[in-house]
């Protein structure tokens, strides 16, 4: 979780990025928040094994599936925005904070109680 907020916090930079002029400041910038979103990626990977281990290729797969087709709408509709507005201050602003917003999500509904259904199995049994 520690992990997840550091690299949250690197993503909402882009509110930062959003106002600063081009030069290396926004470079920098730039960097840090690419550095916080591919922290969030091995992340996300072993959370889609924390829900099943059984079927992780499955929930990952109907994920990113999930995400790429709401990707793709989203893409009309930033292009709209951008068209009608000539800015990406409001799409760096809003897509800096989504994964602050999901670590929201992950701390209210995450199922961190012990239980019959929450046992931690080994993948391979040994001998």
């Amino acid at each position: 979780m520690l992990t997840f907020l550091a690299c949250g916090l690197l993503t909402a930079l882009g509110a930062v990025v959003a106002v600063l002029p081009a030069g290396p400041a926004m470079l920098a910038i730039l960097l840090l928040i690419g550095a916080g979103a591919l922290g969030l990626f091995p992340i996300y990977y072993s959370l889609t094994q924390e829900l099943s281990s059984r079927h992780q290729g499955k929930v990952t797969g109907s994920l990113g599936c999930i995400a790429w087709l709401g990707s793709a709408y989203m893409h009309w509709q930033i292009g709209r925005w951008v068209d009608r507005t000539g800015s990406y201050s409001t799409v760096l602003l809003v897509t800096g904070f989504l994964p602050l917003a999901a670590l929201v999500v992950l701390v209210l509904f995450w199922d961190r109680s012990p239980g019959p259904g929450r046992r931690l199995t080994p993948l391979r049994r040994a001998p």
